[in-house]
């Protein structure tokens, strides 16, 4: 890496290096010893006495001067000497030497802001050249990069070894095979999960419930009936992991369809209140269809709302408003709100150990959200004083989830 820096540098530097050459060569050839027009018809004019002025006359045989500036002035008629501030013009004729002057200096800028504005495009020209190839790579990488982050394909890089960002890309090529092989270890893993751990669950329930109809001591029956409790406990908490692997990998574009918010909430509101005391209101500020997919949408809800029953006291209120663009659903309870609202939809964070549950539910609604191209955001209620729970999704479609959805358990 250090080797190719140190050559695209050198590079660089010798293209600009030959470039100012170049160009100041150029200059240099376009700079003219010749007087400017005007003063040999100044000559004229003071000779013919049409101006008042006089000349000093030398003759050439006495000027100190060395024999090429006497041939150069025979030749040309007219030269000049510069200081810094004046210069002297002389003319030759009849073998006398005529001085005018010394005269203010002029700038000649009318070609030097011409080859500074040359020079200058010209380098910003040299540098684009060495740097595009650089650009071109970057792009790719950028492009892979995202690619890799919206798939679930392996995704490598190919830039020739040349290139500046090679190194980079062999990094993220490394990086990448590492966390495919990670992703497919995991989807392994997880399908073993469902098998290993549900079947070993299944034949001791079965056991318990031949254990129980064949005994009738209260204490063993106490004692299977906590053994029931604790396999039901590890088989919930198996199927919450799997939903929230399912969710994690899903990545086939969502079916989403036209459908009534307010409907399903309102059948999912009477299906929770047979199970609960707590007083659910539904306000629909917004009766028009959105774009979701029902069963994904149900089922975060549904988390949603549950986690507002666990945590809430005795009120909840869901809104489904419109807000511009967006169509937004807002889930408040009375409870005691969030305790740390950056975590609390990391999975397995609960706040408090108050109810069932693994710290599983967000999670899921923040995935099934982004299913939806929408987001998810956690504030404190100033209506009720407890939680606030506000998703937002589009008016549009492109969205991107499972084909088949198997997150009703």
């Amino acid at each position: 890496m250090n080797r190719q820096f140190i050559a695209f540098t050198f590079k660089i530097f010798l293209s600009l290096l030959c470039y100012a050459l170049l160009v100041g060569f150029i200059g240099k050839s376009a700079q003219s010893d010749a007087p400017p027009p005007y003063i040999a018809a100044l000559f004229q004019a003071i000779e013919n006495n049409e101006v008042n002025a006089e000349l000093d006359r030398t003759h050439i045989s006495v000027v100190d001067w060395s024999e090429s500036i006497k041939n150069k002035i025979k030749q040309q008629e007219i030269i000049f000497f510069e200081t810094d501030d004046e210069v002297f013009f002389y003319q030759y004729k009849d073998n006398f030497v005529y001085e005018l002057g010394p005269l203010p200096k002029v700038e000649q800028n009318d070609q030097l802001w011409v080859f500074n504005l040359a020079y200058y495009i010209g380098m910003i020209l040299i540098l684009l050249l060495w740097l595009r190839p650089l650009l071109k790579d970057l792009f790719i990488l950028s492009g892979k990069t995202e690619q890799f982050a919206d798939g679930d394909k392996l995704v490598e890089v190919h830039l020739k070894p040349s290139s500046l960002v090679s190194i980079i890309a062999c990094s993220f090529n490394s990086m990448a095979r590492k966390i495919f092989d990670l992703i497919q270890l995991q989807k392994s893993i997880s399908g073993m999960v469902g098998h290993e751990i549900r079947t070993p669950l299944s034949r001791i329930q079965l056991s318990l419930d031949i254990i129980k109809a064949t005994t009738k001591d209260p204490e063993l029956l106490e004692e299977l009936t906590s053994m029931e409790e604790d396999v039901t406990e590890v088989y919930s908490l198996t199927e919450e992991f799997l939903n929230l692997t399912r969710c994690q990998h899903y990545n086939d574009e969502l079916p989403v369809s036209l459908a009534e918010p307010c409907h399903l909430i309102s059948n999912l509101i009477a299906k929770l209140e047979r199970t609960s005391s707590c007083d659910i209101e539904l306000q629909c500020e917004n009766t028009a269809p959105a774009l979701l997919e029902p069963l994904s949408f149900t089922r975060m809800m549904q988390n949603l709302i549950v986690n507002a029953m666990k945590y809430g006291k005795s009120k909840i209120i869901v809104t489904y408003a419109k807000d511009g663009n967006d169509n937004v659903i807002v889930v408040e309870d009375d409870g005691d709100g969030f305790v740390d609202i950056e975590r609390v939809a990391q999975p397995y964070y609960r706040e408090t150990a108050k109810g069932d549950g693994y710290g599983l539910g967000l999670s899921i609604a923040e995935m099934i959200a982004a299913w939806h191209k929408g987001t998810i955001t956690f504030h404190q209620s100033d209506q009720l004083g407890g939680a606030k729970v506000k998703f937002c999704w589009p008016s549009v479609n492109g969205f991107k989830a499972p084909k088949q959805t198997t997150l009703d358990h």
